[in-house]
Formats: structure tokens, sequence, C-alpha cells
């Protein structure tokens, strides 16, 4: 507990110390772990025009650091502004182009502009060559990819795919639900689950999946167990 409040408080004085200095118009030189955290926290607080506000300052005392080319590309991804996001993973890929993050990104920007297959040949071509700690990004952004194309039964399946790996995942947990509510294959969703828990008896995501796929199949007394 101490050692929280102690860390919540550094970062709030960080917080506080760069605002100060952007008022000011008087930026001094940050590290990088400090910028990090600085953009993580207004991430945090969905302060998005924030935190691109740091990536840019970031990007003018750190201008060959891939990580921040990559961090402003998702930022921009995630407003939605597709063609400045694939600007910034260019710029990126000139620095660090065997990097698997700007890959991803690229393939999730092909997604959004509808070129699914194009970014799903992205995902193939990297399945055999990504290390085994990079396989769940990956299989998250085929799952992404596969929501955006309406394609909800291969959503579920890569899902699937990420908890064979990770049974603890809960952001996959989630998403499954959502991808099973979508697609409508609660029987499959029952199977599944009641796999999971069998190596997983401690999963509550897993119980609750399980048991809104009993609900959905009418079968109440089970769902009611589960639940």
């Amino acid at each position: 507990m101490q050692h929280r409040i102690k860390r919540d408080s550094a970062l709030f004085n960080l917080v506080s110390e760069y605002e100060a200095m952007t008022k000011n118009g008087d930026l001094a030189y940050f590290e990088d772990k400090h910028f990090f955290q600085l953009i993580n926290y207004y991430e945090d607080e969905q302060a998005i025009d924030k935190a691109i506000e740091v990536v840019d300052v970031a990007l003018d005392q750190y201008s060959f650091r891939s990580d921040f080319y990559a961090i402003k590309a998702r930022l921009l991804l995630f407003l939605g502004e597709t063609e400045n996001a694939l600007s910034l993973i260019e710029m990126g890929e000139k620095i660090a182009p065997f990097e698997t993050e700007f890959k991803l990104l690229r393939a999730r920007v092909l997604s959004e502009m509808k070129e699914t297959e194009q970014a799903l040949r992205i995902i193939r071509e990297l399945k055999p060559t990504v290390h085994k700690s990079e396989m769940i990004d990956l299989l998250f952004c085929e799952s992404s990819i596969y929501e955006d194309a309406k394609q909800f039964e291969d959503m579920s399946r890569t899902l699937q795919k990420i908890l064979r790996i990770d049974l603890s995942n809960e952001d996959a947990l989630e998403r499954l639900w959502v991808s099973v509510e979508l697609s409508k294959k609660y029987k499959e969703s029952v199977k599944f689950h009641e796999w999971l828990i069998d190596q997983n008896p401690y999963s509550h995501l897993g119980w609750y999946n399980l048991g809104h796929a009993y609900a959905c199949i009418g079968d109440y007394e089970e769902a009611i167990i589960a639940l």
C-alpha cells in the first residue's frame, strides 16, 4: 500500500510538473520513462488528445525512438485518423523495419479501411515468424480484423486460440462473449467454456460466460448453477 501511495504521488507530481511547464511554454528535458508514464496517465484518463500532445513532445526529444511512433499511430487509429496513422507507421518502419508492432498496426489500419484480405495476409505472413511472447498480440489483432469484417465466428475461434495459450486472459474472455452474442453460437460457447473451466476452475469470467450461454439455449438450471 505504501509503495502504491508513493508511486501515485510521484505520478501526480510528474503530471503537475509537465502541465505547469506546458502552460509556461518552458518544457524541460524528460526521461523517456517519464513520457511513457505521462502517456499512460492521459490514456487512463481518456484524454487522448493530451496523450498525443505528450507523444509529440517526446518525438521532439527522441526522434529516433520507434516506440513513440507506434504509440502515436495507435492513438490516431483509436481516433479514426487512419491516413495519419499510416503516415506514422511508415515513419516508424524506417527506423525499425522488422518491428512486429508496426506490421500489426498496419494490419489494423487496413482493416479499418475495409481492406480485410490485405490485413489478414499480413497476419498470415507473421504467424510463422513471431516470437511466442508476441503471438497473443497478433491473435488479438486478427480477432479485431474479423470483428471489423463482421466475421464473428472467426473472431470467436481466434479469441479461443488466445485462451488456449493464456487461460486467464480477461480481455479475451470479455471479447469472446461479445463474439458469441454476435454469432449466436451459444452451444459451441457452452462446450468451449466447459473445457476452459475444467482447465481453470477459478475463472470467474469463464463461469459468467458459461452461465449466459446456458441461459441463451434455455438451460436455466445450469445457468443459475454457473452464475
